[in-house]
């Protein structure tokens, strides 16, 4: 039996992805924007793996256009020095726009109309509130986890308030090599894999 992870196949390597990131990281205004447009493109197939349960919907086109403000969003935090794979990081910028724009489209039509004035003009707020809450899942899964499982998480994601750390961090401040502290963070995301919940805010 073949006990390693599946992998992915997306119709774009990562590899190619990653060239496209450096070329805009150097790039002039004019050429960033060219290269952005590129990007995105070539990266809108996530989008659309997404958001296919909405087709269709009214809100299609929105949810599409959020998703492409995710990946522009992932193009300028990414930081190759903290991990290599910018379609996990992507993926999770898509998702969040989605998911705080279907959960701002819910509450707008739950909202009575003499409601709206308010509503509008708090949207800060409003994001605030599904941070921590997606804060709080966070907690609830990583309590689920080992020690080590938890711990190399944490210091990977920036959960504890710091800057995300790359795995020759992590096997430095915990005694371990940079391959075994790979291994733990494998482990544990394929833990959470086994909750759909949990799956949806660490593994796509």
């Amino acid at each position: 039996m073949n006990s390693e992870p599946r992998r992915r196949n997306y119709l774009v390597s990562n590899e190619e992805i990653l060239i496209l990131v450096d070329l805009w990281r150097a790039a002039d205004e004019h050429e960033k924007n060219a290269l952005a447009d590129r990007l995105v493109s070539r990266l809108c197939f996530l989008v659309h793996s997404k958001i296919r349960a909405h087709k269709g919907s009214p809100i299609y086109d929105d949810l599409l256009q959020e998703g492409r403000i995710g990946i522009m969003r992932a193009l300028e935090d990414f930081r190759p020095e903290r991990g290599k794979n910018f379609f996990m990081f992507a993926i999770w910028h898509i998702q969040t726009k989605v998911r705080r724009f279907l959960m701002r489209e819910t509450r707008r039509r739950e909202t009575p109309v003499g409601d709206a004035l308010m509503t509008e003009s708090a949207p800060q707020v409003r994001d605030e509130l599904e941070i921590c809450q997606s804060q709080k899942a966070i907690i609830q899964a990583l309590s689920f986890l080992p020690d080590s499982d938890r711990c190399v998480l944490v210091m990977r994601f920036g959960f504890d308030g710091e800057e995300p750390r790359t795995f020759q961090q992590i096997g430095n401040a915990l005694g371990i090599s940079k391959q075994r502290a790979q291994q733990i963070e494998a482990g544990a995301l394929q833990r959470l894999r086994k909750n759909h919940e949990l799956r949806q805010i660490f593994c796509g």
